[in-house]
């Protein structure tokens, strides 16, 4: 036989596939490499028997130190051999960046160019990302479904938190909208409560008043706008649904949007 001393080695298969049930998907992924390749000796003759092949996996083309290694008694029939890579070290690197495989026959030098390693390397990569999918923590704090000291609850499907995130025992909010009429002792209904305050302001530009009533402060408001404040009767009193306001155009202009917080506590009345 032909001396082995400067073996090469022929790829087959220019892609590295990950073997794993596609139908079981992400379940359990073995962490496993199928690399298929031709193996002749330095005259491009095939070569047949049992050979000593050390595999290498390297985050550079040329050059640097393995991050993985592993030493395999290949049988090659007319050059061609098959082996699965991580079969006798545990293949755990993240494929989070390009790889390279470095291959040698023992008592030869590592082969060039290094082989890059394809895509499918990396589906080990979707196994994490199929783990965090699934998992109930963030930064080590558990996801709740409902209110729970210490624990995580997701948005709704408009972005904002589901209502048993705000205990009704302890509060209840509502936020409305409306457009004003000038109409003079006007209710505005859609509440759904009696509250103990109200915040209200206008959202269309160029008013930035803001005027706000508790219980406490019976036939008045507290008005805040760039000259200061002042006491004023925008709001002139809650309703089991509501509130009732004014004519001011800083609250009830015809045609100009307005919005407001209305809260009621627990004790029913705000101080």
């Amino acid at each position: 036989m032909k001396t082995l001393t400067k073996l090469t080695l022929i790829l087959m298969v220019l892609t590295v596939f990950c073997m794993f049930n596609p139908k079981s998907c992400f379940s359990d992924i073995p962490h496993l490499i199928n690399y298929q390749g031709k193996l002749a000796d330095s005259s491009g003759t095939p070569v047949t028997g049992t050979k000593d092949i050390i595999f290498r996996i390297y985050d550079a083309a040329s050059g640097g130190t393995p991050l993985w290694e592993e030493t395999q008694s290949v049988t090659a029939d007319r050059g061609l051999f098959n082996v699965l890579l991580g079969s006798s070290t545990t293949l755990n690197l993240p494929f989070d960046v390009p790889y390279y495989l470095g291959i040698q026959v023992a008592g030869d030098t590592e082969m060039s160019p290094r082989a890059k390693i394809g895509a499918a390397g990396y589906a080990f990569r979707a196994e994490d990302a199929n783990q965090a999918q699934n998992a109930d923590t963030v930064d080590g704090i558990h996801a709740s479904s409902s209110p729970e000291s210490t624990k995580l609850i997701a948005l709704d499907d408009n972005a904002k938190f589901p209502p048993q995130v705000l205990d009704i025992s302890i509060a209840q909010i509502r936020q409305i909208t409306y457009t004003g009429n000038g109409v003079d002792d006007r209710n505005i209904t859609g509440v759904g409560f009696t509250p103990n305050l109200v915040i209200l302001f206008c959202t269309d530009p160029g008013n930035n008043a803001i005027g706000f009533k508790t219980a406490s402060m019976a036939g008045r408001d507290l008005t805040v706008n760039d000259a200061g404040m002042s006491f004023t009767d925008w709001i002139q009193d809650f309703i089991p649904d509501g509130f009732q306001i004014g004519s001011s155009i800083n609250i009830n202009r015809p045609g100009t949007h307005y919005e407001a917080i209305c809260i009621r506590t627990a004790a029913g009345s705000t101080q």
